[in-house]
């Protein structure tokens, strides 16, 4: 009932009419002012770059983001789900199909919920912290952190426990997302393409110049590879790599939950399973999701060049004789497991 209501609930369309004013006066005023001072020194061109570098890459990763996921909801809703009343009039096939008790179907729900919530604070933090208004026209911004990285979801985990009001509001998200699941994930996917749009914008520093990158004429001695690939081509692929991961987890975990809840699961207290279509579904985002944590792992051997574990900066005996296998038998592990799922 109340996912009915907040549905056809005819205010919407003014709530985002005033964001979207808000949004546009905000840039508005800071790109006129912005672009007085830069017209004033001579440097208009590479402010205009900037602007135009970050509205383009802002309007694809969330129009991109936005398709994904909201083909993949759209697929997910468009599923039918396997309904008790159906079996009722087959025992045998009844007794087939346990299925999870409430006890179970609740537990795991609301699991996903959390981890839902959990991505949405994740997002905004990374685009509070790498999002800013500042005068200068290149941003330095460092490698973004993934979900593939454990280093990443311990910072997580800490910053949520050292501030209880982000455990409050990770915890109503989740609530949202199991009493009104529809609306609520809905929402959430149109804050995730805003928020990946968001963060790819800021990161324009770091996708011109994979577009022209210039050879340096020097390799590395380990991979033989080219000094501008480490310089202007890996930020790149790791900026796709964590719109990848971010879009795949989240479409993953949604969909998991928009079959789990489908047919009333919840009022009728069991869970009866997954139907085929369903399953193939969800073999797909998973094949996707070890697909790109394949990617991170291979992207994770280059980055041993950058350590600092040893006594110089750089790659030390341990990380070339052990860190190295280990990055090339994940990668390839996970790339089999995911042509497996597919």
């Amino acid at each position: 009932m109340w996912e009915k209501a907040l549905r056809s609930w005819g205010g919407w369309p003014w709530v985002m009419a005033l964001l979207l004013v808000a949004l546009l006066v905000q840039v508005g005023l800071y790109v006129g002012a912005e672009g007085l001072w830069f017209v004033d020194v001579g440097h208009w061109g590479a402010f205009r770059l900037r602007i135009g570098s970050q509205l383009l890459l802002g309007i694809l990763g969330a129009l991109i983001s936005l398709i994904l996921l909201g083909g993949n909801l759209w697929w997910a809703y468009r599923l039918p789900a396997i309904m008790a009343s159906e079996l009722s009039a087959s025992p045998q096939s009844q007794a087939g199909r346990a299925g999870l008790g409430l006890r179970s179907l609740l537990s795991l729900s609301f699991g996903l919920c959390l981890l839902i919530s959990l991505q949405l604070l994740y997002l905004g933090q990374v685009f509070s912290s790498y999002w800013s208004w500042n005068a200068s026209v290149y941003n330095p911004t460092p490698p973004l952190p993934l979900w593939a990285k454990p280093a990443a979801i311990q910072a997580l985990v800490t910053g949520v426990l050292a501030q209880p009001w982000q455990l409050v509001a990770v915890a109503v998200v989740a609530i949202a997302l199991l009493l009104v699941p529809r609306f609520s994930v809905t929402l959430a996917a149109w804050v995730t393409s805003i928020g990946l749009g968001g963060v790819l914008a800021e990161q324009w520093t770091k996708v011109l110049p994979a577009l022209n990158p210039v050879p340096f004429n020097r390799v590395d001695p380990l991979f033989g590879r080219d000094i501008s690939f480490y310089v202007l081509r890996l930020p790149c692929l790791e900026v796709l790599l964590f719109w990848g991961v971010s879009l795949i987890f989240f479409a993953l975990v949604s969909v998991t939950l928009v079959y789990l809840l489908a047919g009333n699961s919840l009022s009728q207290g069991r869970f009866l399973g997954f139907t085929p279509a369903q399953q193939r579904h969800l073999y797909g985002l998973g094949g996707g999701l070890l697909l790109s944590t394949s990617l991170s792992h291979w992207l994770g051997r280059y980055q041993i060049l950058y350590s600092q574990q040893g006594v110089v900066y750089g790659a030390s005996y341990t990380d070339i004789h052990v860190s190295l296998p280990v990055y090339t038998v994940l990668g390839t592990m996970s790339l089999l497991l995911g042509l497996g799922l597919l």
